[in-house]
Order: structure tokens, then C-alpha cells, then sequence
């Protein structure tokens, strides 16, 4: 600021110079005069300019660091996109993995549901070959054990009084009788069980139906005569024992299916269930009636 107000300073003097006179010393002196205030003038100027430079630089400075700021910002930007695409393309890479194993699960799944089912097709035909091959066989439960017994003419004895029939005749329909080693008789200290073979299926079926109506007994003791059932079938059977149950309490008759589930007459109308998901339809169905009559 003082600079420019030594220059105003210098030009207004420079206008304040008269003409010079004819007198030569004062021309000499305004001229000296002149030429110091040109040079206070030309200082103030190129002072001016420098400063002017120097402020100049330093805004272009400023300006410079900012742009630099802005670029290395930029660049930091740069490397956060690049970095979010590749996470981006990460995620899309592992969403497809997912996929593909999800895919794979599934068939998988089907795999295992289709070698599941023919496991149990195979345990299926396996109980009914086993079921066919004893369906000859009688099995006699709660006969006393004695020493040195003939278990075989017991047997006999007992079947031809049930039936009506000779000794000689029951003999020959029987091919073989012999007593059942069993852990559970062993542990319970229980007689172990018959098994007795037929040579005909007709045989064992007269037997059951002469046994409802009239108890086999041996020793003048009542036995329980059951069939020959595969394992596997009899764990279905297990699951059924709730229908069974009501059915008992109910007093209807029913009949065991080969492989799963049972029949039975209720009302002159015959139900067949064949299912536990029939079995849970069937016994809530009538609880629901039994509420609603009370």
C-alpha cells in the first residue's frame, strides 16, 4: 500500500513541474528531480511486480497442492471401485457356487430318496420271500418245559384232540417240531417257544381257525399260537399298535396285510388302512365323533 502511494505520490509531482526557466541551475535541478522520482517510480513498479509475482506463485501453489489433493483422492477412489468390483465379482462367483452345489444337493437328494426306496423295495420282497417260506410254520408259546420231553408227541397229541383228526394223520402233516433257544426265555427264565413246520400251508390254517374258536391246549394248559413273521415285518407292525388298540377296545375283528397295515369290517363297510398317516386320519376322525356325541 505504500509503495502505490509513493508512486500516486511520484506522478502527482512529475504533473507539478512547471516549465522550466531560462535559468539553467534550475533547470539542472527539476531535471535531477525527474530523474529521482522516475527512478523511486520504476523501483515501486518492479517492487509491485515482484510482489505481485510472489502472490501470484503462491495462489498457483495452493492451487496446485489442492489439484495434487484432489488426484491422489481420486486415485484412493480409483482403488476402493477396482476393490468393490472385485468383491462385487466375488460375490457373484460364490452365489453360482451356492447354486451349483445347492443343484448338486438336490440331485443328491433325488439320488438318495430313489437308492432309499430301492433299499426298502429290496427289504420289502426280502420279508415277503421269508414270509412265504414260513407260511407253513406254527409257533407254540407258554408250554412247560420238562426234562427229557418228547416234544414232538406232545404236539401231536394236542393238535389231533383240537382237530378231531388220528395221531397217525396229524404226524405225517407235521415235518418238523423242535424248541426255539431264545435270549429273552433264557434272561426270564420263561419255556421257549414251539416252532412247528407243516408239509402243507392248510395245515397251519386249519389250526388257526380251530384255535379261535377253541383254545389249543397241551398239558391241559392254553398255549398261545402265533405265525411265523419276519422281523422286519413285525417292527411295522409295531407302529400300528394304537389302532389295534382301538380296535380291541371296540371288539372288532381285523386281519393283518402281508407287508403293512390291516383290515377290518366296521359298520358292513370294509376299511383297509395301510398307512400311520391312515392309522392318525382314522383314529381322529372318530375322537372327533366321540366329542361331538358328548
Amino acid at each position: 500500500m505504500a509503495t502505490r502511494n509513493n508512486t500516486k505520490k511520484g506522478i502527482q509531482d512529475l504533473k507539478d513541474i512547471k516549465t522550466p526557466d531560462k535559468n539553467g541551475e534550475d533547470m539542472n535541478s527539476k531535471l535531477e528531480k525527474m530523474t529521482e522520482m522516475m527512478a523511486m517510480m520504476h523501483e515501486d513498479t518492479k517492487e509491485t511486480i515482484t510482489r505481485f509475482r510472489e502472490e501470484t506463485k503462491d495462489g498457483f501453489d495452493k492451487l496446485g497442492n489442492r489439484l495434487d489433493k484432489m488426484e491422489m483422492e481420486l486415485t484412493e477412489v480409483k482403488k476402493d471401485l477396482s476393490q468393490l468390483k472385485k468383491v462385487e465379482e466375488n460375490i457373484i462367483e460364490m452365489k453360482h457356487e451356492i447354486k451349483l452345489a445347492n443343484n448338486n444337493i438336490a440331485t443328491l437328494d433325488v439320488r438318495t430318496g430313489i437308492v432309499k426306496n430301492g433299499i426298502e423295495e429290496v427289504k420289502n420282497q426280502m420279508a415277503l420271500l421269508e414270509l412265504k417260506m414260513k407260511e407253513n410254520v406254527l409257533r407254540l408259546r407258554g408250554c412247560e418245559e420238562s426234562e427229557n420231553e418228547n416234544t414232538r408227541k406232545m404236539v401231536v397229541d394236542a393238535i389231533a384232540e383240537l382237530l378231531s383228526l388220528g395221531k397217525e394223520e396229524v404226524w405225517e402233516a407235521i415235518d418238523k417240531v423242535y424248541r426255539i433257544n431264545s435270549r429273552t426265555a433264557r434272561i426270564r427264565k420263561l419255556p421257549r417257544d414251539i416252532n412247528v413246520t407243516f408239509t402243507k400251508k392248510i395245515y397251519r390254517d386249519e389250526i388257526l381257525q380251530a384255535h379261535a374258536k377253541q383254545r389249543l391246549l397241551i398239558n391241559q394248559k392254553q398255549v398261545i399260537v402265533l405265525k411265523e413273521i419276519p422281523l422286519y415285518i413285525r417292527k411295522k407292525r409295531k407302529g400300528y399298535q394304537p389302532l389295534v388298540s382301538w380296535l380291541t377296545e371296540n371288539k372288532i375283528t381285523y386281519r393283518w396285510l402281508q407287508l403293512e397295515g390291516l383290515t377290518f369290517l366296521q359298520n358292513q363297510k370294509r376299511i383297509t388302512v395301510d398307512s400311520l398317516e391312515g392309522m392318525d386320519n382314522f383314529l381322529d376322525h372318530h375322537r372327533k365323533k366321540m366329542i361331538e356325541r358328548t
